[in-house]
């Protein structure tokens, strides 16, 4: 299984990491650790997700939230 983070999708991380952390010191770095335990799930047992169902690609997409 190849997990594919698009670096549009890691800038919006990013982004938002920073603006959480605007918010309250701490929370930003709190977003980006539970993103990369979320990442760990999907690469360690990615059948266990559901596939998105209104990509009509080549490729199998599921989805982890």
């Amino acid at each position: 299984m190849t997990l594919v983070i698009l670096p549009e999708a890691l800038a919006e991380l990013l982004s938002s990491a920073s603006w959480y952390d605007e918010q309250r010191v701490g929370l930003g770095k709190e977003l980006v650790d539970e993103a990369w335990a979320v990442l760990g799930r999907v690469r360690g047992a990615p059948a266990s997700f559901g596939r998105y169902e209104l990509y009509r690609g080549p490729e199998e997409i599921r989805r982890a939230g």
